[in-house]
This record gives structure tokens, sequence and C-alpha cells, in this order.
């Protein structure tokens, strides 16, 4: 459908948690799609277990993360991170050395609310954007030459589960663009 990456959530709270085995199945059909794992305060050994055991691309983390913990991850990390206001920016920014991308959120990520999108043109530096993305709303991506790509989860689900429809809509959406 032309995504570029698929998540695959490991965090125990998330109501989008998946089993090792689940990974292992969706992970095999992701031949042109990169594959994302997403942990928030998790073991660092559990984690790159996980990443090289499913060879993932990318280690998304949504916790508390410090720069020692990014440094001994074993894949690329995109780093979660509300945008409330300037002070999110300037600590986003301090992670810019270690992480490869900043993913900036809703101020409670995985609930589907929007970030304050009145600050994003104010950032000086690629990012990801997520938080309550949908078809309808996806041209808030235009608001900032800097924004890499969107990273949507309630936005494409009917019924809390994934839509392949709203996903070719939101596509579609970002191909007008």
């Amino acid at each position: 459908m032309g995504v570029d990456l698929a998540g695959l959530n490991f965090v125990p709270t998330s109501k989008r948690c998946i089993t090792l085995g689940q990974a292992e199945s969706i992970r095999s059909r992701l031949l042109l799609t990169k594959a994302v794992g997403l942990f928030r305060d998790q073991d660092l050994e559990l984690v790159n277990k996980i990443t090289t055991g499913l060879k993932l691309d990318y280690i998304q983390l949504h916790g508390q993360e410090d720069a020692d913990y990014i440094s001994r991850c074993q894949a690329p990390v995109i780093k979660n991170m509300p945008l409330r206001d300037q002070a999110d920016i300037d600590l986003a920014r301090s992670y810019l050395p270690a992480v490869r991308y900043i993913l900036f959120d809703g101020s409670e990520p995985g609930q589907g609310r929007t970030c304050n999108h009145s600050l994003l043109s104010s950032i000086d530096f690629p990012f990801l954007l997520a938080g309550g993305i949908t078809p309808d709303n996806v041209q808030v991506a235009e608001c900032s030459s800097k924004i890499l790509g969107v990273d949507v989860a309630s936005g494409v689900e009917t019924d809390g589960v994934v839509d392949k429809r709203k996903i070719a809509h939101l596509i579609d959406r970002l191909d007008q663009r």
C-alpha cells in the first residue's frame, strides 16, 4: 500500500501489544516495508533480543530512555516525544545526536490525541508526526516542510481494528499534497 514503516508493538500495557509469534508472522510479510519495534521503558536486553531476532530496522522508544540506553540499542532509534510547548522541542533536540528520528506525538501517546500543531512550523529539524492523525486531518502534515512522515494508529482503525480502506484514503490524501 506504499507504507514505509510498520510498527510492531511490544509495550505490555498497550491495547496494540502483540506476541512474539504474531510479530514473527507479520515480519515475514513485510517485504518492502521496514519493521519498527515499539517499546516503553523495557529491559534493554529484551529489547535487543527482540530486535535481533526479528531483524527489526528501527526501535521506537516511548518512555524515559536516556542517551546511554539509546546508545546500546541494536538498531537505529526513533524517539517518541510529546509536543506540548517549546520545552518539548528543546528536549527533543537534545536527543538528536543519539537517535535517527524524533517522533512528535500528543501528550498521551497511543490515545489518538493530537499534539500542539501550532508549534510545528517552529521546529527546525526533520521529524516524524503522530497523534490522532486520520485521513480527514492528515493535511496538518503540510504545516512544516520538516515533517518526514506521519505515524498513524487509531486514526486508521475501525472498531479498534486496522482498516485498509482508511490507510488507502490517508495515503491518497498524502499523495495529493
